[in-house]
């Protein structure tokens, strides 16, 4: 007996809609969604598509930390890129949003708050490596609540669809910077 109290399997596809279809005992499991919208109590809901930071990206500098991957200041630690890629092109054409979670240590006294920590970029690797948002968005204490706190820093950009798009930081190796994930959704 199948969890729908028959014999033999179901060759059913999931529904979102809270009701377990292919009778396998899980409800929902597979039942597809629109981008950026994932199966969440029986209804397809506005989700973002996570890219984390030490999984899906390479690192031309930093470490690996409990929470990301952070770029701490040392004199053997040089600047660069503390994440770049996925170099993605599943991506819908449009208004999107890149989020940037972030977290520095700073100390406000010390630092203006128009201080470059890092720079944001979105690039398209199908174009020449053309920024396309523009000359890469600046990461300021200004953008932190209080140092050692996470941050988002969103980047809207259009998105030509179809195109592999890598998300990148630059680090200038100055204060400690940490990056959890990157989040893309439709931009409001």
């Amino acid at each position: 007996m199948n969890a729908c109290n028959a014999c033999g399997p179901v060759e059913v596809a999931e529904v979102c809609d809270g009701v377990d279809q292919d009778c396998d005992g899980s409800t929902d499991e597979s039942a597809p969604c629109a981008v950026f919208e994932a199966c969440r109590e029986g209804r397809c809901q506005e989700a973002p598509i996570v890219y984390e930071a030490e999984r899906d990206f390479m690192h031309a500098t930093g470490q690996p930390s409990a929470d990301g991957w952070c770029g701490i200041p040392a004199p053997e630690v040089g600047a660069g890129h503390l994440i770049y890629g996925p170099y993605v092109d599943t991506l819908p054409q449009g208004r999107l949003v890149a989020t940037f979670w972030l977290l520095a240590d700073y100390n406000p006294a010390r630092v203006f708050p128009d201080t470059v920590f890092a720079r944001l970029e979105i690039i398209d690797a199908d174009d020449g490596g053309r920024q396309i948002q523009g000359h890469g968005y600046p990461a300021t204490p200004s953008g932190f609540g209080a140092p050692m706190t996470w941050a988002a820093f969103p980047v809207t950009f259009d998105n030509p669809g179809g195109h592999r798009l890598e998300f990148r930081i630059w680090w200038d190796r100055t204060n400690l910077l940490c990056v959890d994930r990157v989040e893309v959704a439709w931009a409001p």
